[in-house]
């Protein structure tokens, strides 16, 4: 499928629906794996917000919270959030799975409106948004139910999807703070925490769904792989669900072969349920955070303090 990306637009006084103010707007449905990533889809988190031991300050970077707002209430709480000194930072995939993705975006959405959180875009938001897309080109882009012509659709979209039915409820703010969402988010540290979850050397965070590949520049990945990659596979970006025959030698953990690098970089992440919580020597230059709380797991977030280190925090699920 062709894609189209408009620029920075403004405000217009037509009646048109799309006509609120969005940095980038997808005109059709685009093909992740064809799109990079770009410049203006990798951001730096503002110098203000970053952890010294001056300011006190710090990170709560939190995994897929795929609908459970419960407990992401619960973990902010034990993580004793406190909005005037802690920055939140969502590594993506706010909706789908759990059981209230409109709950969690109305409580997400007003936590950006106050610049108290930053969120990184994942395949389940990115899904979201194709659909909001083409149900705005049906008769009725609120009813769900209207039957739609399944050869006519894109290969990742399928009627029966849940992102259909919470695409049709999804309000005007929604749309403006997802379709806003960056693809990577880099944080500089200027400091060293005290101590960290596994002893490595790096000067900054980055912030991505999926993973990254070694070696790639950020604005050069394309948007399919920063949000929906978790092996390296006969030396091409894979998704892991590829059920192909091969040797075990031609398959690799994306984030092995990156913490193998000489790099000064550590990578903070979600989307890879399967392996649950991945902190280790084999990956020490990664932090992934999904550990599949809407299948009845936990819901984990990172704590970053300059003074006391990276700390782990997790919840059982509770909806």
């Amino acid at each position: 499928m062709d894609i189209n990306y408009e620029g920075p637009r403004t405000r217009k006084k037509m009646g048109c629906f799309f006509s609120y103010c969005l940095p980038t707007r997808l005109t059709t449905l685009p093909d992740l794996q064809r799109v990079p990533v770009g410049r203006s889809g990798v951001q730096t988190l503002e110098e203000r917000l970053i952890p010294t031991r001056a300011n006190a300050r710090r990170i709560i970077f939190i995994g897929d919270v795929h609908g459970c707002i419960r407990s992401l209430h619960e973990l902010l709480k034990s993580c004793s959030w406190d909005e005037t000194r802690d920055h939140v930072v969502f590594v993506g995939d706010l909706v789908a799975k759990g059981p209230r993705s409109l709950e969690v975006l109305d409580y997400v959405t007003a936590l950006r409106h106050r610049k108290a959180c930053t969120i990184i875009r994942g395949n389940h938001d990115d899904k979201l948004l194709r659909w909001y897309l083409l149900l705005q080109s049906l008769t009725d882009p609120h009813n769900h139910l209207q039957e739609i012509n399944a050869a006519s659709l894109p290969p990742d979209l399928k009627p029966g999807d849940e992102h259909r039915r919470i695409a049709a409820s999804l309000k005007e703010e929604h749309v403006n703070m997802l379709e806003a969402l960056p693809y990577v988010i880099r944080i500089p540290l200027t400091e060293r925490p005290t101590r960290l979850l596994v002893e490595a050397k790096f000067n900054e965070y980055i912030v991505v769904h999926a993973g990254l590949l070694p070696g790639e520049r950020l604005e050069a990945h394309s948007r399919w792989v920063v949000t929906h990659m978790r092996e390296i596979r006969r030396g091409k970006a894979s998704d892991g669900k590829d059920t192909r025959k091969g040797p075990n030698r031609d398959r690799f953990w994306w984030a092995s072969i990156y913490s193998a690098q000489k790099g000064r970089s550590c990578v903070v992440y979600g989307h890879d349920a399967s392996r649950l919580l991945r902190i280790g020597q084999e990956a020490r230059l990664v932090r992934g955070l999904d550990t599949k709380c809407y299948a009845g797991n936990k819901l984990t977030a990172l704590v970053v303090d300059i003074a006391e280190g990276e700390t782990l925090v997790q919840v059982d699920y509770c909806g």
